[in-house]
């Protein structure tokens, strides 16, 4: 019987490398884990498209729509959040296939879960370190930190069925599965971040994912949005943020 909980690892079919890096490291920590073929956003039809996404409210959070990279990696999260439901699982971890998990992580996976029992996500590295302390050490080496703003990247992350409930409260995409700070303060997603943290980002892979950005990089939204929007957005999500206690 496996003591550990789902593991899932989302890779594109044509990144080998990647996923024979990450199967090399969850053997090795005796860690079962399960590939989850990443949706490719450019291989999408008009009518997936459509289906899959609200256009208006993406735009409207975002300042633009998104790149084919930024909403299959989206959908691609979002099918495992799926998965968790449909198979009644309270609590699984989710790597993208750039992780680099620390020796010890298998070891300590279980008092990571038990000392964030009142989160819904739990964050195992973020490209922006956290600056919020929630709690004192809960080990002689771990504590738990919150972010006081945006937290960037779903690199490796745990999540409870609490939590994707939460994310899957819209059916649409209506921003990208990395934006925590909308998730926490449009859906009441709790995060929490574990310090320091135990999974990196691989110093041999891009420090952008090859799923996010296939067939299209990043973009800045729309200047009219940035200047008058995105500010009363941003006032909005810390009112929100500071009444929800999140």
């Amino acid at each position: 019987m496996n003591a550990h909980p789902p593991i899932y690892v989302i890779n594109m079919a044509q990144d080998v490398e990647r996923m024979v890096s990450m199967a090399q490291q969850l053997d090795a920590q005796g860690l079962r884990y399960e590939r989850v073929d990443a949706i490719v956003g450019r291989q999408l039809s008009p009518q997936q498209r459509r289906a899959s996404l609200s256009k208006f409210w993406y735009y409207f959070f975002m300042g633009r729509v998104p790149s084919d990279g930024e909403l299959g990696c989206t959908l691609s999260h979002r099918l495992i959040w799926k998965m968790m439901l449909e198979r009644g699982q309270q609590w699984a971890v989710i790597f993208e296939d750039d992780a680099l998990l620390s020796p010890t992580f298998a070891s300590q996976l279980a008092m990571f879960e038990k000392a964030t029992t009142a989160y819904d996500v739990v964050h195992f590295f973020s490209l922006n370190q956290p600056s919020i302390i929630k709690d004192n050490y809960f080990d002689q080496e771990f504590r738990l930190m919150a972010y006081a703003g945006a937290n960037t990247t779903a690199t490796a992350y745990g999540l409870r069925m609490a939590g994707a409930k939460k994310l899957l409260k819209y059916k649409p995409v209506i921003f990208t599965n990395d934006k925590w700070v909308m998730a926490r303060a449009l859906l009441g997603v709790k995060c929490i971040a574990i310090i320091p943290f135990p999974v990196a980002m691989h110093v041999s892979h891009s420090v952008h994912s090859t799923i996010g950005d296939e067939g299209s990089t990043k973009r800045q939204g729309a200047l009219l949005w940035r200047i008058t929007l995105l500010p009363i957005l941003r006032l909005v999500r810390t009112v929100v943020l500071k009444i929800r206690g999140i």
